[in-house]
């Protein structure tokens, strides 16, 4: 069976901004061949920067070098590769990517009678542009997003301080939760990265939306899952336990149930018999007349 490609063997660390932004600027389909070579051999081994011939990106690229350097030139003219230099007594230029988009330039094309021109013009400018086409739509969107700042959201994220009460409940559930994972190593990677701000507001919808709102049950059924046999493998965080609590909490009252030992007849009459026993070897060791013994449970 194939292996498939690992992050082991080698990977190129992009940031998310810039892949959005690419993602949203005009460029055909060599351009961005272009631009995946450049960060291939230079993000990809930790650098800025590297020499890449238009012969070296056309073979990567399986392309016509006339069509590679054609579309390179376009990328350079529009600010989105830089030619850093020009390595002496070889045809290499050392490209960058230039990760500042703010200063890239748009495509634009003009026709003028029977010909075409290329007008290069600034993202900014030109997004400018294209707002102000649109600018009734633009002003209705604006003025919704003011209108939601203005009146907070219901699922906006909550801070909670030290002292909370579900900050505290989300801090020691974790410490339980710490603990199974410890004494099981291949579950110590789930619990490393846990987000107490997340966990403290699990424990706040399970008390307002869910009105699971005993503590002293919460508590009982924290200490109870991060023990049972089963359950402590499952619920490794605040929201599979806020998931879980109606079942968790019959499972807990299940099995404190069956702890508890039901009275054997049998056996109390049988602890009586040896008492009593015991107690009439005790009266004739004595001395006393075994027909005058009275027995007192």
């Amino acid at each position: 069976m194939a292996r498939g490609p690992q992050l082991e063997d080698g990977f190129t660390r992009i940031a998310n901004e810039i892949l959005e932004k690419i993602g949203r600027c005009n460029l055909n389909g060599t351009q961005r061949g272009i631009i995946d070579q450049i960060w291939r051999y230079t993000y990809g081994f930790g650098r800025k920067d590297a020499a890449l011939s238009i012969s070296f990106i056309a073979r990567a690229l399986e392309k016509q070098k006339s069509q590679v350097d054609r579309e390179l030139t376009a990328l350079i003219d529009r600010n989105i590769v830089t030619v850093v230099m020009t390595e002496g007594g070889s045809r290499s230029r050392v490209l960058r990517f230039n990760k500042d988009y703010s200063t890239w330039q748009s495509e634009r094309r003009q026709r003028n009678g029977g010909h075409e021109k290329i007008v290069h013009q600034n993202e900014d400018e030109s997004s400018a542009k294209k707002s102000t086409r649109s600018s009734t739509k633009t002003r209705t969107k604006k003025d919704s997003k003011e209108r939601n700042k203005e009146t907070p959201s219901r699922n906006s994220k909550r801070h909670y301080p030290e002292d909370d009460q579900f900050y505290k409940m989300a801090v020691y559930f974790h410490g339980l939760v710490q603990q199974v994972a410890k004494d099981d190593p291949k579950l110590k990677h789930l619990t490393v990265n846990a987000n107490l701000q997340s966990w403290a507001n699990d424990f706040r919808l399970l008390f307002e939306q869910d009105k699971q709102n005993d503590k002293h049950l919460i508590r009982d059924v924290m200490d109870w899952v991060t023990k049972d046999d089963f359950w402590k493998a499952n619920v490794l965080s605040a929201s599979k336990f806020r998931k879980q609590f109606q079942t968790l909490a019959i499972k807990m009252r299940a099995s404190n149930k069956a702890g508890v030992k039901k009275p054997d007849p049998k056996a109390d009459e049988l602890n009586l018999q040896i008492r009593r026993d015991e107690a009439l070897r005790v009266w004739m060791a004595e001395g006393n007349d075994p027909d005058d013994f009275v027995f007192d449970e």
